[in-house]
């Protein structure tokens, strides 16, 4: 079976509703939101979004089901009105193909989103020593 293309797409998020842009994205690899590190695309998906593609661009919009999206009147990014609702959503479909296995969305839950791991310092009494230094001093 052939890996499907990557997609460009905009996607509300299930948990906080801020809508994040992926560009290129290849089905498998993880989309995670930028706002509370939710995973995005989950086999449900199709229970509380839709899915609407544009015919001029390709670009796709998965939006809530409760998000106004007419067919006809609202835009895409390109500015074309020429948007189709596909159902089930396609990038449902190609990411439950290409899934990331268990193991890998464990390590991804447990990543600490907000902070880089602990980066170390030969003596920690002195690193505020690092502050207190006059550049203008030798």
């Amino acid at each position: 079976m052939s890996q499907p293309k990557p997609v460009d797409f905009l996607i509300e998020c299930r948990a906080c509703g801020v809508e994040n842009t992926f560009n290129s994205h290849a089905p498998g690899s993880p989309a995670i939101c930028n706002q509370c590190r939710e995973t995005l695309i989950a086999d449900e998906l199709n229970e509380s979004h839709r899915e609407y593609a544009c015919k001029d661009c390709d670009f796709v919009l998965l939006m809530k089901k409760e998000t106004p999206v007419v067919v006809g009147e609202t835009s895409c990014r390109c500015g074309s009105l020429k948007l189709i609702l596909r159902e089930p959503s396609l990038i449902v479909e190609q990411w439950s193909l290409f899934a990331l296995d268990d193991e890998l969305e464990e390590d991804l839950e447990e990543i600490d989103w907000m902070r880089s791991g602990p980066s170390p310092v030969a003596d920690p009494d002195a690193y505020n020593d690092l502050f207190d230094q006059d550049a203008g001093q030798s």
